[in-house]
């Protein structure tokens, strides 16, 4: 196989692998999502959605046996958080390593390591090629979805892998009822209130609040705003529609995730797995960590940790804890993974970002040393 490089394509002006431009990948991905049509039902089984993310080309790095690297321009189909879909002119043997640039509206090209663990003839030259992640991403910073469309990084969720604490807020009995129905067989530890009034004074430690909409039905802005003087955790927000009404009351606040009604047992779960697993920044802070760990070196960790602790942006100080806790244990830094734990535990129960810096002061004194992570981090003082 010689599928030529990157700059093999610009001289030559071909879009991509296939050689075909938008309107033709059209087709054939309608062709293909088509055939693969299952009645519009969750794939079974199968954990990570996929997301429509056509485009005419990205750029993949491919490693071959033997070390020698090219880079290929591929059509893309779809994507989830564990891999993505594309179409390519000739074969590729399963297994091999490649370098994903995925595109992201506010930090350019992003580099996600992965690997070809399927290729399928589709018809002529072409391909379809499935490319698992070799660490899971947060795919609704790259496809952005919208927010009111039920469009979740989860599909298949078993109610007994919901765990932690819940606070669902909702003025009506029937709908905390149902909701409560919707949950039942996990482990959830849940408390309901009425009123907002209710979950001021309730001052519980939960992992995750769930806030309908109408519980303050002229201003939910400042419903959710009260509670994150005191909540640092995901919030889910129950909408009754989609609608440009309903858009302008509730977008563009510190929600996580939003989930818009009719909702079913599917959709709750499915927003709830996505709101205690998966990191999502709220909206405003898509940017709040630029950077992708498993391929920066430490002291750029370390001056993007030292930025989000000056600017006091608990949000952006979370996500970025979280992403170095995935690559600490992928590359067994067990201790940096403790101390990462620690201020994430005190973060999630409320703690300030000044209450975290002798934890945090560690980490990046580790990073710009360019330490043994694999050594003891001294205790804080």
């Amino acid at each position: 196989m010689n599928p030529g490089s990157s700059s093999n394509y610009a001289s030559s002006g071909r879009p991509n692998s296939v050689n075909l431009r938008a309107a033709a990948l059209e087709q054939v991905f309608d062709a293909i999502e088509t055939a693969k049509h299952s009645g519009g039902k969750p794939h079974k089984g199968r954990i990570g959605a996929r997301w429509p993310f056509r485009r005419e080309a990205l750029e993949v790095t491919v490693e071959h046996p033997g070390g020698s690297r090219v880079t290929i321009r591929v059509a893309c189909r779809n994507l989830s958080r564990g891999g993505l879909s594309v179409l390519h002119s000739s074969y590729m043997y399963e297994g091999t390593d490649c370098v994903v640039m995925l595109p992201h509206a506010a930090r350019g090209e992003v580099p996600v390591t992965g690997k070809i663990v399927r290729c399928t003839h589709y018809k002529g030259v072409i391909h379809e090629l499935g490319i698992a992640f070799n660490r899971a991403i947060n795919a609704r910073e790259f496809a952005a979805p919208d927010p009111l469309a039920n469009c979740f990084c989860f599909e298949n969720v078993r109610p007994e892998d919901l765990k932690g604490k819940l606070l669902l807020i909702d003025p009506s009995d029937f709908d905390r009822s149902i909701f409560m129905q919707f949950l039942r067989g996990s482990p959830l530890q849940i408390e309901t209130v009425s009123t907002f009034a209710e979950a001021v004074l309730t001052k519980g430690e939960h992992d995750v609040i769930v806030l309908s909409s109408t519980v303050a039905a002229a201003d939910p802005q400042t419903a959710v705003r009260a509670l994150r003087q005191d909540f640092n955790g995901p919030i889910v927000m129950i909408v009754p529609d989609a609608s440009a009404k309903t858009r302008a009351r509730v977008l563009a606040q510190p929600v996580d995730v939003y989930l818009t009604n009719p909702i079913t047992q599917e959709l709750v779960h499915r927003a709830l797995a996505e709101a205690l697993t998966v990191e999502v920044p709220p909206q405003s802070n898509l940017n709040s960590a630029g950077f992708d760990l498993a391929t920066t070196d430490l002291g750029k960790i370390g001056a993007e940790l030292l930025r989000t602790v000056s600017a006091r942006d608990t949000p952006a100080l979370r996500q970025v804890c979280t992403r170095i806790n995935t690559i600490s244990e992928g590359k067994g830094w067990p201790n940096v993974c403790g101390v990462i734990a620690q201020i994430l535990t005190g973060l999630s129960t409320g703690g300030r970002v000044e209450d975290a810096m002798p934890l945090v002061n560690k980490v990046i004194e580790v990073c710009d040393s360019n330490a043994d992570l694999k050594a003891p981090v001294a205790a804080a003082a």
